[in-house]
């Protein structure tokens, strides 16, 4: 598969929607549904995290002042104010570090692919889609993921990430602790156990948003905007025209960033071309095939 080299300028989002009809119980909600009642969720306060209050030295109370720069015990960044919803303090999650993970944590290995992104307990393929095309285009993803971070050199504990609000970028600081269960992660993560900057992109995303439980459920087109700063349109294959392929192909070699779904049919289930109803796809090529053919 080719990649196309995105723009310096804001370049063009299109985000395609097969149906109008689509079941708020998939991945995607009802495209007249406000974003922010869908995404809601009963976010627990900080008197739920004493699970955090270990990492603190001398088990000292979360600020209230609101800092944010707090420092655990093993000397690293935790943030306090990352907002938690009931999956993660449900027993036997436990938050931990790559480093406890695995031995050699890497943030990412031969360059960040749309192969890192493997989706976990959450139903936010929608996100999972815009981070596979984000990743097509390194100027794009190097905005929101600033080069340089690792787990090596400077290691504290903390990451930053930016994302397009209102008009402007705004920075998204959080620390590496992520919610696992039987020491795996339990939301996004990498094929690659040593590789970690998709997980961590899905959690700055979380905290942007109000918590993992605000990404249950939405649209890829908002989240490429949040990631590029680009205009976003959404189609319907009706209005499209019939040869699709040129279509689509002539988009990406603009540098377009492309996500489609197949709203109809019963959750989780696959059509006979393999297409799983209800879920958000990153398109990356265009090629055809014979669906015939041994």
């Amino acid at each position: 598969m080719s990649e196309s080299a995105a723009p310096e300028s804001a370049p063009r989002v299109a985000a395609m929607i097969k149906s109008l009809s689509v079941s708020s119980e998939g991945s995607l909600p009802p495209l007249e549904d406000d974003a922010d009642s869908v995404c809601s969720d009963e976010l627990l306060g900080s008197q739920s995290r004493s699970w955090l209050a270990d990492l603190l030295k001398g088990g000292d109370v979360m600020p209230e002042n609101g800092d944010v720069s707090t420092v655990g015990r093993d000397g690293l960044f935790v943030d306090y104010h990352f907002p938690l919803g009931e999956l993660e303090m449900q027993a036997g999650v436990k938050w931990k570090r790559p480093k406890e993970l695995t031995s050699s944590p890497q943030f990412i290995i031969d360059g960040a692919t749309r192969l890192d992104v493997r989706q976990g307990k959450l139903n936010d393929c929608w996100l999972l889609s815009a981070i596979a095309s984000l990743s097509m285009h390194r100027f794009l993803l190097n905005k929101v993921m600033p080069e340089g971070q690792s787990f090596q050199d400077g290691y504290k504990g903390c990451f930053i990430f930016w994302f397009w609000q209102y008009g402007q970028w705004e920075e998204v600081r959080i620390d590496d602790l992520l919610p696992t269960q039987e020491n795996s992660l339990i939301y996004l993560s990498s094929p690659e156990r040593h590789e970690f900057w998709s997980s961590l992109l899905e959690k700055a995303y979380a905290k942007l948003k109000g918590g993992y439980r605000a990404l249950d459920m939405g649209f890829p087109h908002e989240a490429m905007v949040d990631m590029t700063g680009g205009v976003a349109e959404v189609l319907q294959i009706s209005s499209l025209p019939r040869d699709l392929p040129a279509f689509f192909r002539h988009l990406l070699a603009k540098g377009a960033l492309i996500n489609c779904a197949n709203c109809q049919g019963p959750l989780e289930q696959r059509n006979e071309l393999g297409i799983m109803f209800r879920h958000a796809y990153a398109l990356t090529a265009v090629e055809e095939v014979n669906k015939d053919a041994d």
